[in-house]
């Protein structure tokens, strides 16, 4: 048996001892749910861990191991595991009722504000999740500009929809119609050049999707005029450009990434934050856009007519998702930027210290609170050396530091919120610390470096 062969078994062993109960629901979950999970990402194996409840910065499981979260359930709890603003927001609404079937106070308070704090938000539209932003965001922009083409970048992560599954990764297009397909164009991430050939090459094109950085792609952080190029080409060109700010959305500042590098687009989407960690997204644009697609047409009689695009659903502007996201955009204060930005930021360069100390080769991209760790001698600049890390090491990393009280997101961009203490940042580098020395053996010693932007 190989020396990475008896790790990986140690690994597993010590893991399985500590994690009886997530187990026994793992194996009851497998018969009822396919592999015992209802979201992808949160499989890993042997198995993941069931949680028991959360609060602050700390996460824990059935078991009742405690750990330290750096998941946040994927960026959208800003403010850390109960924040107590928001519990008390969400069990006043809670007093009101469940959905009514008629708007609510809290929906025009809440697009009220964030038409205060987006600066491209002049009109918004409430969805339920990500994917139905993203979903209605594409098909409106064919809508507005008579045109069927949405390009993606290659390595972007914009949910589930037909859409943007088609974007050139196998595994993400089965059952995605070919014509379908043929109305996506995946261009590289960070190279402007192909974009421009792209959109001169193709006039059908309606809109250009698009994330300030790859989150779930890598944490693939591009060169700083990159976004810039892409206005100005997609402006000269007629064509939309759609911001998915779901995950930097009042995350990388009150106004998001677009207020913080000032790029303002034609739609904006948000998500996760803005409905305070519960079920919630938005589709925002300027004032033409928005109600040339989503507004009931004008009539002097009572007949209604039908939006191009309407936008509707059960759950959309769900009361208690309202609630939850009021209560976190009212605390989204400068110090809370700079404190989740100096966490991560202390532990990306803690990580790549203790490699660089015991030899072992590795990146740690970082874009304000969001940060990944990647096995590699090559810096994180497109998909490319995403795919050529050792995703093997990050696995093994990811399990020492589940037996060792951390939670990482495996194998996914981490993150830090306003409930992590520096005591937390602390602790978590004395255990990444113990977790590399325990894989050392099978890692592989170069030098270090990293590539980061605030």
């Amino acid at each position: 048996m190989g020396v990475a062969s008896r790790d990986s078994d140690s690994l597993v062993d010590l893991f399985s001892r500590r994690s009886p109960k997530s187990r026994s629901y793992h194996e009851r979950a497998s018969k009822v749910i396919p592999s015992g999970s209802n979201r992808a990402v949160l499989f890993y194996r042997p198995y993941p861990v069931y949680s028991k409840r959360a609060k602050g910065s700390r996460i824990w499981d059935v078991d009742g191991v405690e750990r330290i979260d750096y998941c946040f359930n994927y960026s959208s709890l800003v403010l850390g595991h109960a924040n107590p603003a928001v519990i008390a927001a969400v069990e006043a609404e809670l007093e009101n009722g469940l959905a009514r079937g008629q708007p609510t106070t809290l929906e025009v308070e809440l697009a009220e504000m964030v038409t205060r704090m987006i600066p491209s938000a002049e009109m918004v539209k409430l969805t339920v999740t990500g994917t139905e932003a993203v979903m209605n965001a594409t098909r409106s922009a064919r809508a507005y500009t008579k045109k069927d083409d949405i390009v993606l970048f290659e390595g972007a992560y914009h949910g589930s929809s037909d859409t943007v599954s088609a974007n050139g990764l196998s595994f993400h297009s089965y059952g995605v119609p070919e014509d379908t397909q043929r109305h996506t164009v995946v261009v590289p991430f960070n190279d402007p050049d192909a974009l421009k050939r792209t959109l001169s090459d193709n006039r059908n094109v309606a809109a250009v999707l698009m994330e300030p950085f790859l989150a779930s792609g890598g944490t693939v952080v591009p060169d700083e005029d990159f976004a810039k190029v892409v206005r100005e080409v997609t402006e000269r060109m007629g064509v939309l450009l759609i911001l998915d700010e779901i995950i930097t959305g009042f995350r990388i500042g009150r106004g998001g990434w677009q207020e913080k590098y000032r790029i303002k687009p034609d739609m904006t989407l948000l998500g996760k934050n803005v409905a305070g960690g519960m079920p919630g997204a938005a589709v925002c644009g300027s004032k033409e856009i928005m109600e040339d697609v989503y507004a009931f047409p004008e009539s002097e009689s009572l007949e209604l007519g039908r939006p191009k695009t309407p936008l509707s659903g059960t759950y959309n502007a769900f009361p208690l998702s309202l609630a939850a996201g009021l209560a976190t955009l009212r605390q989204l204060s400068s110090e809370v930027f700079e404190k989740i930005d100096g966490t991560a930021s202390s532990l990306a360069k803690g990580f790549m210290k203790i490699a660089g100390d015991l030899g072992i080769n590795v990146r740690a991209p970082r874009a304000g609170s969001i940060f990944q760790f990647h096995f590699t001698k090559k810096d994180i600049v497109d998909t490319k050396a995403v795919r050529l890390a050792d995703a093997e090491m990050r696995r093994r990393l990811d399990l020492a530091l589940l037996n060792g009280g951390v939670y990482l997101s495996p194998g996914h961009f981490c993150c830090t919120s306003s409930a992590t203490t520096n005591a937390d940042v602390k602790e978590t580098i004395s255990s990444i610390e113990k977790a590399l020395d325990q894989i050392r053996p099978v890692a592989r010693a170069v030098p270090t470096s990293a590539r980061q932007f605030s």
